[in-house]
């Protein structure tokens, strides 16, 4: 069986793939950003959208990477995508575009991201070098959720919690409030006397934020703390 925090990690990644809110940043754009699809009709559409403008603007490059982006969610993976972004990453070296490194390479870290952990946090750590040098505070904060998950099985429980917890942090000072919840969920400690008034607190938020689908995780997990310490009822 495969353990309770292994699936909802699992569950989330491809929750996140399907968004249903647009991103309202509160931090200034610095022309490299990571922003949230907006609501459509549509199951496959991206999670994110890349954006170059400024000294970054470059259409090819980010006519490239929107089409990758776009291609990320579905399942099975498309290996075309995987091709396509390394493609993309080489060019964007070759006219030392920063911005574009690190989005090609945040696209391959999602792109592997469940079918080998060691490559996705490879690509993760080459993003959050590119964005921390692009000056992107949208795309190193969800560089950060995602490396918080991938050392799930690596590190202790405390390290984990606190991972999530300062990414918790970022996604909220760039205005992402869905991610924030999610990173706030994977860092509530389902040992402590008080996780179920935690989560109690983070189904209210995720109603206020009139997202269903975050609020049914939330109830999953909860649900699998509870199995795990044999409060069957």
């Amino acid at each position: 069986m495969t353990p309770p925090r292994r699936r909802y990690l699992l569950a989330l990644f491809l929750l996140l793939a399907t968004p249903a809110f647009a991103q309202t940043a509160t931090t200034p754009p610095s022309g490299c950003e990571l922003e949230r699809s907006p609501s459509s009709n549509g199951n496959r559409s991206p999670a994110f959208i890349p954006v170059l403008s400024g000294k970054f603007a470059d259409p090819t490059l980010e006519s490239q990477l929107v089409s990758a982006y776009r291609s990320l969610p579905l399942r099975p993976q498309v290996p075309a995508t995987r091709d396509n972004l390394r493609g993309t990453l080489a060019l964007a070296r070759s006219l030392s575009n920063r911005c574009a490194e690190a989005l090609a390479a945040y696209g391959l870290g999602t792109h592997f991201y469940t079918s080998d952990v060691a490559a996705a946090s490879d690509w993760f750590r080459q993003a959050e070098a590119a964005f921390k040098d692009a000056g992107s505070a949208s795309g190193l904060a969800h560089v950060h959720f995602e490396l918080a998950a991938l050392t799930n099985n690596s590190k202790s429980d405390p390290e984990v919690r606190a991972s999530f917890t300062a990414a918790a942090d970022e996604l909220e000072q760039i205005g992402d409030p869905l991610d924030a919840l999610s990173a706030h969920m994977q860092a509530v400690n389902i040992s402590a006397p008080d996780s179920g008034d935690r989560f109690s607190e983070l189904v209210a938020k995720a109603q206020s934020l009139n997202s269903p689908a975050l609020e049914a995780r939330i109830h999953q997990v909860w649900g699998d703390s509870l199995y795990t310490h044999g409060q069957y009822d």
